[in-house]
């Protein structure tokens, strides 16, 4: 009996070793970037923002959620060129000027809005990152708003 508790115990011992340890340091899958503790992968296949969020999912992945200053800078540098224009997981659809992430939590801390931006436009409930010169003004890896059935590329976040 005592051995049998012993071996439970290291088992359940090891689990947390690999748990706190080791899985933080597994690497993203070939072609996805990392960051902090997070996986980004940029698809430039443009899709509607509902159905970038669908396939961000199908892939065990949400579309991104920016959650520092870090974060959108490495957004910025990795996958944001002169012109880019691409989905991240905000939305407004549910209540106008109530911004969510598509996992379903709040908008609060970090924003890097646009100085236009968001609109107030009931019809521009999606959220995207810029960069580049774009109507009305330059975009420096900021936030916009637009209608969800335009299409562009995406960003998922696992």
């Amino acid at each position: 009996l005592v051995q049998n508790i012993r071996t439970s115990l290291e088992i359940n011992f090891n689990r947390y070793i690999l748990i706190i340890f080791v899985l933080p340091f597994l690497a993203c899958s070939e072609d996805w970037r990392s960051f902090q503790s997070s996986c980004y992968h940029l698809t430039t296949g443009e899709k509607s923002w509902n159905i970038a969020k669908l396939k961000c999912f199908n892939s065990g992945a949400q579309l991104l959620k920016i959650d520092s200053s870090e974060e959108n800078d490495f957004i910025k540098t990795t996958f944001l060129a002169d012109g880019a224009d691409y989905w991240i997981g905000l939305t407004d659809e549910e209540t106008e000027g109530s911004w969510k992430w598509s996992g379903g939590s709040i908008l609060e801390g970090f924003q890097k809005w646009h100085q236009s931006q968001p609109t107030g436009t009931t019809s521009q409930n999606c959220g995207g990152i810029r960069m580049g010169s774009f109507q009305p003004g330059n975009f420096n890896a900021e936030w916009h708003d637009s209608s969800c059935e335009e299409l562009r590329g995406y960003i998922c976040e696992k």
